[in-house]
């Protein structure tokens, strides 16, 4: 169970950065 809540909490902060990141703008940079 350790493990299983690891890769979801490690899934969260990925998904969280994203947003994060695409909130700051910086996913329109990536795309220009």
């Amino acid at each position: 169970h350790a493990l299983e809540t690891a890769d979801h909490v490690t899934n969260g902060v990925v998904a969280h950065v994203a947003h994060v990141k695409s909130a700051l703008g910086y996913g329109n940079i990536d795309r220009q």
